[in-house]
């Protein structure tokens, strides 16, 4: 549609109708399936149960922990796994 406004023409779009929602039923029908999918279950960790843990650092070997992991790239739980498995590698 049209409308002329002065001297410029200007074109007003008109929305289409949203369609009517679906009944509950075909959605629950839908719904049901999406879940029954093979492909839809939870994912499993392929590397295990992890157990979490908090530790407290001195701001001090937290900055060396920092310092570090840029220079290597990694994260700070990354540096803390790599190290604790060095140690206990080494034996000690």
């Amino acid at each position: 549609m049209l409308k002329i406004s002065g001297k410029y023409l200007m074109a007003v779009l008109e929305r289409a109708p949203k369609p009517a929602s679906a009944d509950r039923e075909s959605s629950q029908v839908a719904a049901k399936a999406a879940a029954t999918a093979p492909d839809s279950k939870a994912k499993k960790n392929i590397r295990g149960k992890r157990e979490m843990f908090q530790v407290g650092f001195e701001p001090e070997l937290l900055a060396e922990f920092d310092a570090a992991r840029k220079q290597l790239g990694l994260s700070r739980p990354a540096l803390i796994k790599i190290a604790v498995r060095r140690l206990l590698d080494a034996g000690v």
